[in-house]
């Protein structure tokens, strides 16, 4: 494979991930507001997984 064509599949996958994350996110912000706190704090643990995965893979 080509070393633009595996740029481009990293990127790929790095914005896949930050989609994942965004809306995560979100679903953390509505659970904030609403007071769920054990929920919000199972939502940022996701969150840190995918950060942690997105930076082994940029």
């Amino acid at each position: 494979m080509a070393e633009a064509e595996e740029i481009a599949r990293l990127i790929g996958k790095v914005r896949f991930r930050l989609g994942q994350a965004h809306n995560i996110a979100r679903a953390a912000e509505t659970c904030a507001a609403e007071d769920c706190r054990e929920r919000v704090f199972r939502l940022l643990e996701e969150l840190q997984g995918l950060a942690r995965e997105v930076g082994h893979l940029v």
